[in-house]
């Protein structure tokens, strides 16, 4: 491998060094898991797998068929997600443990935990292949880990990971193939044209992965030695993903749904967020989001380009082929700029951070790659100890604040809240118009287990709702007539920057900046309990 730190062996030593922090950083998340669940409205498509798990125990092939092609496009999701589906099943079969209950709800977010793990393994893969170095792919790999990007989803029931690591499969798939010098024979297109539509059935936000992973075929400038060259393998591959398309669509129809026909609608509901950051919303999330990390990677990145752009002339000069890794970056680039097209011209697909997962591994490729392209070792090997360095403090810096979020659907879980009736709960929010969703109070966590909480005849939960759209605040709450009792008092879960990139305007971020919500439990007629927390002004 190449010698970026100019004594070997220290440049062994660092790489073992680099590897033990990504192990540290894949440890750490650990202790992400047992909160927030649930926290986010899509999250509660989860539900359709546990009724197909169920569904599918009893042999109930109607409504498992309806279940699994009911979420909104992501049939794909659903299917995999009878595997902790299935788990919590068991859990509640052997312990009685309620299905939507924090604990229970721990079995889907450890498998996310080992999605990621994988998802590490195979983007050092991919990494090494394009770097072509081993230190430069163990660092890629650790800041690639520690990205806010990479970490935000991992408690909730999502599937942008999961989606994300097929991605990363199929392109070290295709570049071990090329690079190995393999064969392009029907099985292989058949393989990755097949998994490559399945993961678009897993979240359609990836929907530019099948061309990303055809870049490194581009291996020649004349498109007829292109087609010639490729055009059976090319139609193999996409008949295999119709095949992947097919498959659920005819699920879906045993259901009594169409799985095309809705998700043809997909593209028009895309709209929760500012139209103006068409082409900015990259370099704003690597910034605002990212913090250190994210600006280093903006700058290196920009570098990179340069290089890029030398690359090209020199191709077109020499008729020589591009490198992979600037194929793929072209490629991904093209489709960065054909998205923000449609959302600053003509107002459709807006960019939100789940849909920056598929951009953000070329990012750190492109803008780590600068270092062995640098004429001056002492740049070199500067930069070599200060990425890693800013990566760990960035991640630090996240881990410190996203470790200590309190969510809505946690807290109510927690205090075991008991009242007569439903009616007798309140839910008032700070926002201009209310909220669709709102927390309900949780079952019990074990079947038959009694909540321990007294009873009361008024409770009321302040800003128990995923606060969207936030148009604008309403007139402050009278407290005074809403309880006496504080139970609860803490920060809102969407106060953490980074949640405000999924679905809210640039309007709507700076008044959950400015307002620093808070949510509270508020009740009468609780003698004895204890407050957490003083009056806090919600505002």
């Amino acid at each position: 491998m190449p010698i970026i730190i100019e004594n070997s062996r220290a440049q062994g030593l660092y790489v073992r060094l680099l590897t033990l922090c990504v192990v540290l950083v894949v440890l750490a998340r650990l202790f992400f898991i047992g909160e927030g669940t649930m926290a986010f409205p899509d999250e509660t498509r989860y539900q359709s797998s546990l009724i197909a798990a169920k569904s599918l125990l009893n042999g109930n092939w109607q409504t498992f068929a309806a279940k699994v092609t009911s979420t909104s496009g992501r049939p794909g999701d659903a299917f995999v997600r009878l595997v902790p589906a299935l788990l919590q099943n068991a859990a509640y079969t052997a312990f009685g443990l309620n299905l939507n209950s924090p604990d229970s709800l721990m079995i889907p977010v450890i498998i996310n935990w080992l999605v990621l793990i994988v998802s590490a393994y195979i983007f050092y893969k991919v990494a090494h292949l394009l770097l072509r170095s081993e230190l430069l792919g163990v660092m890629a790999t650790l800041i690639y880990a520690g990205l806010i990007n990479t970490n935000v989803y991992m408690r909730h029931v999502l599937p942008y990971d999961f989606a994300m690591c097929l991605m990363l499969y199929v392109l070290y798939t295709v570049l071990r193939q090329k690079q190995q010098g393999r064969a392009w024979n029907y099985a292989f297109f058949a393989k990755v044209g097949f998994i490559s539509v399945f993961l678009i059935t897993v979240y359609p936000g990836f929907y530019m992965a099948p061309f990303i992973v055809l870049a490194v075929l581009l291996d020649d400038r004349n498109p007829f030695v292109l087609l010639k060259k490729y055009f059976a393998g090319i139609v193999v591959y996409g008949l295999a993903g119709t095949v992947a398309l097919l498959i659920f669509e005819l699920i879906s129809r045993l259901g009594g749904t169409s799985y095309l026909i809705s998700s043809f609608h997909l593209a028009h509901t895309i709209d929760q967020g500012s139209y103006e950051e068409g082409f900015t919303f990259l370099v704003k999330y690597l910034y605002q989001i990212e913090g250190f990390i994210g600006t280093s990677l903006v700058a290196l990145f920009v570098v990179y380009v340069i290089y890029l752009g030398g690359n090209l002339i020199k191709s077109f000069k020499d008729n020589s082929e591009l490198d992979d890794l600037d194929k793929l970056v072209l490629v991904v680039a093209a489709f960065y700029f054909l998205h923000g097209f449609c959302t600053y011209f003509v107002h459709k697909m807006v960019f939100y951070g789940r849909l920056m997962h598929p951009f953000m591994p070329f990012v750190v490729l492109g803008a780590v790659s600068v270092i062995q392209r640098l004429s001056i070792p002492p740049l070199r090997t500067a930069l070599v100890f200060a990425l890693p360095l800013i990566s760990l403090v960035s991640f630090g810096l996240f881990f410190k604040e996203y470790r200590v979020l309190d969510y809505p659907y946690d807290v109510l879980s927690q205090y075991h809240l008991n009242t007569n009736t439903a009616s007798k709960v309140r839910y008032v929010n700070e926002v201009g118009k209310s909220p669709g969703f709102k927390y309900d109070i949780p079952e019990p966590a074990r079947l038959n287990e009694a909540s321990t909480a007294p009873t009361t005849d008024s409770l009321t939960l302040i800003n128990f709702a995923f606060l969207f759209p936030m148009k604008h605040l309403t007139p402050a709450p009278d407290l005074a007539k809403l309880g006496s009792q504080v139970l609860f008092d803490g920060p809102h879960f969407l106060n953490f920057r980074a949640y405000q990139f999924e679905g809210f305007t640039i309007a709507e971020r700076e008044l959950i900046r400015a307002s620093k919500f808070h949510f509270q439990i508020r009740t009468r007629g609780l003698s004895g309990s204890t407050p957490t927390g003083g009056v806090t002004p919600l505002n």
